[in-house]
């Protein structure tokens, strides 16, 4: 797993970073994952579900944190192909499932951290129909 150098001993730089806005109060955090700065093209699906990883642990550790939202789930409709390719012309591939729908390693990362993050009550629940 990628490793980050934080200024909190004991802590990555993201887990630092996540506990300085919680003490300061934060109430919204949002996260996109680039694959573009993943230059070896055969790593990009471990490495992005490393930074699925790291970020639901860390984020769900949080008692705080009681709804996770991801902005997309299949490669083949990603916004930033179109509005941001890469210059090597490979394809995007950040979120979990790929452009057949099929899940890939991040899918993983993420269905792990979910499951094993402490149960909390929702925000809001749907009215039921009559």
């Amino acid at each position: 797993m990628a490793s980050f150098a934080s200024p909190i001993a004991g802590t990555s730089l993201w887990q630092a970073a996540w506990q300085n806005g919680i003490v300061y109060g934060t109430s919204l955090a949002t996260w996109q994952i680039e694959d573009e700065y993943i230059l070896v093209v055969g790593t990009r699906d471990a490495a992005i579900a490393d930074v699925y990883a790291l970020f639901t642990k860390t984020v769900l550790a949080e008692p705080a944190v009681r709804t996770l939202i991801t902005f997309g789930l299949s490669d083949r409709y990603t916004w930033l192909q179109e509005d941001y390719p890469r210059e090597d012309g490979e394809p995007r591939r950040p979120l979990p499932f790929d452009e057949n729908m099929h899940p890939k390693p991040p899918y993983d990362a993420l269905h792990a951290g979910l499951a094993g993050a402490t149960k909390r009550e929702p925000l809001w629940t749907p009215p039921k129909a009559e």
